[in-house]
């Protein structure tokens, strides 16, 4: 019989390529990575011996009988090797690899036995193939079985994958999919239609090519800038050591002025001595350098050398000379992080929570070495867990308002009210507003947060005749990440119609640090709301360093002093107060003060001209259910003695 080549020609040619192309680029040494390597390898040979053994059998009476034998028998061993490679490669994807020390593997390996046993002994029993004197190469009985038990390998890889595709990301799971589809493709039309064309390697190898473009490329997990393994690296990297329960330290490095250094002499220049700093880090370190973020390095280090030698000799010997840049010197400041083998931990999510408290930590405290201990991993535990609250609440739409009353002088009553939010877990306890807000801002769940605040804010006064009680407006604060967004003002007038509530009853406060942002944004939402009835005010003044003429520029009723510089004040720390309120009452800008805790303080502020008064003296935040009684109670039957 004679066979069509084309196909498994080219493929030899293009397998070959991408074989020379991954061992010419720096690549992971990973058992994934190494895997994938034998697999590309073993296709290659086979494709090989196919091509060979196909034109040998075409032409076998031209050859003597052995040689014959052996490169059919080199054949379909390569053929079995393939497939179990390709099936080891699957398991190491699906993190899967330790299962070869187990006696199930074992079972796994019987077809390939059976397999190897079958190719060895045809030529003596010719169960595989035989050659006729007439017809020449002529299939085995058993030969159909030879493809049954190949693709017994590859449903058993690709059950793996469906099992297992949790370990997957989106990409690699459909790469796999798409991996399956071409290898039963090639068989399909191999055995079904064109059986004198060889197709299932050539479509084999395509198939392989599709992983190594979609999952396997080295140049996937490098940075472009330095050379050094990225982020994906590192998770890879991390993964197989966590894996294989190797132990392993990690220290991170922070370059704290490389973004005043792009500044100074440019993006270029700052480039090259980053690159010859990170080259002398890592061949310093010993291990493998990683680029986890533009001036953040992390290295992995396998030997768990000594941090505080190794800090020693990298700050004091090293960092404190200068970097070459054409022809200028840069010097970099950097900060070190260890985190200690007994606190890596054994799971991928505590290694990336240390890494980015770490990082927060070394930039707020500018700390040149931090090293992570145990009051380090309860923080950052405490962090996770507040995180896992806050996602359980607000899929729950479990997140509470209370309210805190605002007495205004001039009627002797409270007018407004600010609500505040508060967050209660089974297994965390009380979670202060600070925390879980900040967490809401930091992993993007402030949108849907301040959505559901306002939503049973608008559930309360819909369902609440506050009017009546004296209260005038009632006090919401707008997040920086909500204000940002141009839809703002348009949703939450939306949400207001939909519970039947004037905006008229909203006073919206916003920070100093929201004021310094996006202005156009803005002055956008400002004016829509304003327009629509709403008023707003400056919250926390005090905390910032606002620009003042800018601040008069927006459209604030009111501003709201933060309650450490009233207490400053009457601590006698500070005498700025009088200032800061005469300056606002000359701009004709309501003074609201927070942190209100004594008749005395309460008279002092009054004298001084603010406008309303809030704090513990007034009343403690109380729930909303207890609101309208709480404010009854005031501004009905007792009132306030000032």
């Amino acid at each position: 019989m004679k066979w069509n080549v084309n196909f498994e020609i080219a493929a030899i040619v293009v397998e070959a390529i991408f074989v020379l192309f991954f061992y010419a680029k720096k690549h992971l040494p990973t058992r994934q990575n190494r895997h994938f390597a034998l697999s590309m390898e073993f296709i290659w040979l086979v494709l090989v011996m196919d091509v060979l053994s196909a034109y040998i059998n075409t032409y076998w009476v031209r050859f003597p009988i052995a040689l014959v034998q052996f490169i059919n028998v080199i054949y379909f061993l390569l053929s079995a090797v393939v497939t179990i490679s390709l099936f080891m490669y699957v398991l190491s994807v699906t993190r899967q690899i330790e299962i070869v020390r187990t006696p199930i593997f074992v079972v796994y390996l019987i077809p390939f036995i059976v397999a190897v046993f079958m190719a060895l002994s045809t030529p003596f029993t010719g169960l595989v193939y035989r050659f006729d004197e007439v017809a020449g190469y002529v299939h085995g009985p058993v030969w159909i079985y030879q493809a049954v038990w190949n693709c017994f390998y590859i449903v058993l890889a690709g059950a793996y994958v469906g099992v297992y595709r949790r370990y997957l990301s989106r990409q690699q799971f459909f790469s796999m999919v798409f991996f399956f589809v071409i290898i039963a493709l090639g068989v399909l039309l191999q055995i079904g239609f064109f059986n004198w064309v060889l197709l299932t390697n050539s479509m084999l190898c395509l198939a392989v090519i599709v992983i190594y473009l979609s999952m396997q490329n080295p140049d996937l997990y490098i940075d472009k800038r330095t050379g050094l393994f990225n982020r994906e690296g590192f998770l890879e990297m991390v993964q197989e050591n966590l894996d294989a329960g190797n132990r392993f330290s990690l220290v991170g490095v922070y370059f704290d002025n490389y973004n005043v250094m792009q500044s100074v002499y440019g993006d270029e220049k700052a480039s090259l001595a980053l690159s010859d700093a990170v080259g002398f880090i890592k061949k310093f370190s010993g291990g493998y350098l990683f680029r986890l973020s533009t001036d953040y390095f992390v290295a992995l280090d396998l030997t768990c050398r000594d941090f505080p030698v190794f800090a020693q000799q990298l700050l004091r010997e090293r960092f404190a000379g200068t970097w070459r840049a054409d022809t200028d010197s840069i010097r970099f400041s950097i900060s070190l992080v260890d985190i200690p083998p007994e606190h890596v931990g054994n799971d991928m999510k505590r290694i990336l929570d240390i890494l980015t408290y770490s990082q927060e930590e070394v930039q707020n405290t500018g700390s040149r070495q931090l090293v992570i201990d145990e009051d380090t991993i309860l923080k950052i535990e405490r962090d996770a867990a507040i995180e896992k609250a806050l996602e359980k609440a607000i899929e729950r739409r479990s997140v509470q308002i209370y309210m805190q009353p605002i007495y205004y002088p001039r009627t002797g009553r409270v007018a407004e009210a600010e609500v505040l939010a508060r967050l209660f877990d089974d297994e965390v306890g009380f979670i202060s507003p600070v925390e879980f807000i900040n967490k809401a801002e930091k992993n993007g769940n402030m949108i849907e947060l301040g959505r559901q605040i306002f939503e049973k804010i608008c559930e309360f006064l819909g369902g609440n005749d506050i009017e009546r009680l004296g209260i005038e407006r009632i006090c919401v604060n707008l997040s920086p990440m909500q204000c940002m967004r141009d839809e703002l003002a348009d949703e939450l007038i939306e949400i207001a119609e939909s519970y039947a509530v004037n905006m008229s009853k909203f006073s919206f406060e916003i920070t100093e640090m929201t004021t310094s942002r996006n202005s156009a944004v803005i002055h956008h939402n400002m004016e829509k709301l304003i327009k629509a009835g709403a008023e707003f005010a400056l919250d926390d003044y005090g905390m910032g360093n606002s620009n003042l003429v800018n601040l008069f520029r927006m459209p604030f009723r009111y501003v709201k002093l933060d309650k450490t510089l009233v207490w400053t004040y009457f601590e006698n720390d500070s005498d700025v107060l009088p200032d800061v309120i005469e300056t606002f009452r000359n701009q004709r800008v309501g003074i609201i003060v927070s942190g209100v805790e004594t008749k005395a303080m309460a008279k002092r502020l009054i004298m001084m001209g603010c406008d309303g008064l809030q704090g513990y003296y007034f009343a403690k935040p109380v729930p909303a259910r207890d609101f309208c009684t709480m404010i009854r109670e005031l501004n009905v039957d007792n009132g306030y003695d000032l």
